[in-house]
């Protein structure tokens, strides 16, 4: 049933996708109120606090490092990566063509290009978003993985097949509970 298959595609497509946002955002969030480092027109924002008497500027003004942007944007742009290699199949031994990894890239370097945006707007430092991307593709990593096969496997276009309660019928076939396995009588599946 290739229709119910790219349902669960899309489905764990989506919940990979979330996750990993969700992840990366959560250490990012800590980041920001434990380091609390000043952003690099600080000051500039408290002449423009003074004329406004906007205090959220003041807080957001020590909410430099890491980049929830450059988060945002690697972890997207990872995940994506990703998900397009394991389509491709880019890693098998059958795969490994050049312009298939070339376009794996591409959500990579619209990612990069984003982040380095936030320096040129002097909103925040080169460190910040470095830490901010390595964060955001960690967390793309992790779900990423949770959710879909190696990219080794020859079935890594596939995601996992999970049974109820995250017990993977993939890589542990001998806790599948019975009424999950196919019956093997004739007439019935």
């Amino acid at each position: 049933m290739p229709f119910m298959r790219s349902i669960h595609d899309v489905h764990n497509a989506a919940l990979s996708m979330l996750y990993s946002w969700g992840l990366a955002n959560t250490f990012t969030a800590v980041g920001k109120v434990f380091a609390g480092r000043y952003r690099p027109n600080y000051l500039d924002m408290l002449e423009d606090l003074s004329i406004s008497g906007d205090s959220h500027k003041a807080w957001d003004g020590r909410m430099s490092f890491p980049s929830g942007h450059a988060t945002v944007m690697f972890a997207g742009g990872t995940w994506m990566a990703l998900y397009m290699a394991g389509k491709l199949k880019c890693f098998t031994n059958k795969g490994g063509e050049a312009w298939k990894s070339a376009l794996c890239m591409g959500p990579l370097m619209a990612a990069w290009l984003g982040v380095l945006t936030r320096t040129r707007d002097y909103k925040h430092d080169f460190s910040d978003i470095l830490a901010g991307s390595i964060i955001g593709a960690c967390g793309a990593f992790v779900s990423y993985f949770c959710y879909f096969r190696s990219m080794f496997d020859k079935k890594c276009h596939l995601p996992k097949v999970r049974a109820r309660f995250g017990v993977c019928i993939d890589h542990c076939p001998n806790v599948v509970p019975e009424r999950f396995k196919k019956n093997k009588k004739k007439g019935t599946n």
